[in-house]
């Protein structure tokens, strides 16, 4: 209880400062800014591609094939007597073209795998479930699946897959994990007040970080329209990291939504610059 009202009195008092940010906006959406110390880092895309990637046939069930990419930067050591797709990292080495029987029996593992890795912090089975609505259990049941298959420990409070692994999930299955940092994104923006006080802290923090690691979607810019503004705090760093994606995204629902955001930012900018 004490930590929800502090997630309440959080959202209230930086409503408070600023319910009025966007009252005569002609799109119809509020604002409100906090001062928030635990402030993401910019954006930085993880990862360059790798020398073959696998990526998705089909963004709905998650099949996957290889493609030709070029190696822009080393960051694992190869072991070229083997696939291509194995290499060692942090001691260890993984297979990830390994993963493709696995999903002939459980076509959702890469979308569960993907997120579980996408989240900043290290998410529990149920979290993941919520974000992808799956079955707790079934996540469970994948979760322990790619634990098996690296033959590492997994907490389903707290899942956390080996760093070597999640880095080659960066470099050899940069669309899935495009989707998976977008369902992330979908689940801040639509649950940001719906959500368990853990979560809403999540979500406030986060959202923009997510949003500019996603693969562009109408899904995603919809979820952006219709972000409540008015129940979140939102930052400088935020709006602009929100921005930059919608103007690289090439999504003809993204451009109305360059405009709001840019209003947006500039009446925050405003605000912020008369309370000094």
């Amino acid at each position: 209880m004490a930590h929800l009202s502090r997630s309440l009195r959080r959202i209230k008092q930086g409503f408070s400062r600023t319910r009025n940010l966007f009252a005569c906006a002609d799109f119809g959406a509020n604002a409100t800014n906090s001062a928030n110390d635990d402030v993401p880092p910019p954006v930085e895309y993880k990862e360059p591609r790798p020398e073959r990637t696998l990526q998705m046939d089909n963004p709905s069930d998650y099949t996957i094939h290889v493609a030709e990419e070029p190696l822009s930067q080393p960051f694992v050591v190869w072991e070229h007597g083997g696939s291509v797709n194995n290499y060692t990292a942090d001691g260890q080495s993984f297979d990830v073209q390994g993963l493709r029987p696995l999903t002939e029996n459980q076509p959702k593992l890469l979308r569960i795998v993907g997120v579980a890795i996408a989240f900043r912090d290290p998410p529990s089975v149920l979290r993941i479930s919520q974000v992808l609505s799956l079955p707790e259990e079934e996540v469970r049941r994948s979760v322990r699946t790619i634990a098996n298959h690296l033959h590492t420990l997994v907490d389903f409070t707290k899942v956390e897959l080996p760093a070597g692994f999640v880095s080659q999930m960066y470099r050899s299955c940069l669309q899935i994990m495009g989707a998976a940092h977008g369902d992330i994104a979908c689940w801040c923006l639509q649950g940001a007040m719906k959500l368990l006080p853990r979560d809403i802290d999540y979500a406030l923090s986060y959202w923009a970080w997510q949003v500019s690691q996603a693969t562009p979607s109408v899904k995603l810019t919809r979820a952006l329209e219709e972000f409540p503004f008015v129940l979140c705090s939102v930052r400088q760093s935020q709006l602009s990291d929100v921005i930059h994606w919608l103007k690289d995204c090439n999504l003809p629902e993204a451009a109305p939504l360059v405009e709001q955001y840019e209003h947006r930012l500039n009446i925050l900018a405003e605000l912020l610059s008369s309370e000094r």
